[in-house]
């Protein structure tokens, strides 16, 4: 009898350690699968590190007018830029010391074609209302502060300053009747805040201050220009890929909204502005392991009406974005 006993406690202490087993190796499981991999984004600006950007814009437009006439046409502008910055944030707050270096620009409208280069060695002259409003930016130096949140806080500069200074000053000397609306137009909207950041402000979004998931969306603040015109909207964001350290952001907008204000319009004589708007598009880039954006791809599809004084046209514009980075070196 007493044999019979000792069998069945050392096969009960048995059935209970292979169930307690079975549960510690579930929980583990479990707390594996719970286990998510989590990451917070930054990019990194390097002290006295000066980094290259190359910008290029590849804009289609469709205009159709009231009578039933169209206008088709193609620009493909490229600005390169140097970015650095020489001190280290102060209470999240960053400074970084900009300048637009040069600039290509190619216009294809019907049989004509118009081409620049800022840095030809020879530079041929052309008068084309188009090319001042691309170039109005281009030598421009400024400094622009990122807020703690990674959105661009206010942008200075002296010399843009005088710029603006001496445009009013002009007008006030000679009076409002012999102001040219249209010039006016293009040199305040190619020396503003907006069309500065649309072209060295890489980021764009605004990102969590918690770690976040692969896949898990966010909603953030957009601004983007599309032909030289302010677009808005909040964007849904998320990591979509995590490969050695290099971390890839999209974000989509399905509901881009026209900043209501006059705009240039090529082929236009007058300011023009957009009624209503049907606008989306996607923002991808890429921050490597040193907290560099390496790389941008962008794509916006834009179908508006739009009137100069009160007559009304139409347009489709197709315009694709890309940032690429092309090194950074140290004086």
């Amino acid at each position: 009898m007493k044999k019979i006993i000792i069998l069945f406690s050392v096969f009960a202490l048995f059935t209970y350690t292979n169930f307690a087993d079975d549960t510690r190796k579930g929980l583990d499981n479990e707390n594996k699968k719970e286990e998510v991999e989590k990451f917070k984004p930054k990019v990194i600006y390097h002290t006295n590190a000066y980094r290259v950007y190359k910008y290029t814009e590849t804009t289609n437009v469709k205009r159709i007018y009231s009578d039933s006439s169209t206008k088709e046409f193609k620009r493909v502008l490229t600005y390169f830029m140097t970015i650095t910055i020489f001190n280290k944030p102060e209470n999240g707050f960053e400074t970084l010391k900009i300048v637009i270096d040069s600039m290509l620009y190619k216009l294809t409208d019907a049989d004509k074609v118009y081409e620049f280069n800022s840095q030809a060695d020879q530079i041929k002259p052309v008068k084309l209302k188009d090319l001042e409003a691309m170039s109005v930016p281009l030598n421009r130096q400024f400094e622009m502060t990122y807020s703690p949140y990674g959105e661009v806080a206010k942008i200075e500069s002296p010399d843009i300053e005088e710029v603006i200074d001496y445009i009013k000053s002009e007008d006030a000397k000679f009076g409002t009747n012999s102001k040219d609306e249209l010039k006016n137009l293009i040199w305040f909207d190619g020396l503003s805040d907006n069309r500065l950041k649309h072209i060295t402000d890489l980021q764009k979004i605004v990102f969590q201050q918690v770690p976040m998931a692969k896949d898990s969306i966010w909603h953030s603040p957009f601004t983007i220009e599309i032909d030289g015109k302010d677009f808005i909207d909040t964007v849904d964001s998320k990591i979509v890929e995590y490969n050695n350290g290099n971390i890839t952001i999209e974000s989509k907008t399905k509901n881009l909204k026209a900043i209501p204000k006059d705009s240039y319009f090529f082929g236009v004589t007058k300011p023009a502005h957009i009624d209503s708007v049907k606008g989306e598009g996607f923002y991808i880039f890429q921050i490597n392991p040193r907290g560099i954006i390496s790389k941008v791809d962008a794509e916006f599809t834009i179908d508006s009406e739009c009137k100069v004084r009160f007559e009304p046209f139409k347009e489709s514009v197709q315009s694709k974005l890309s940032w690429e980075y092309l090194g950074q070196f140290k004086l």
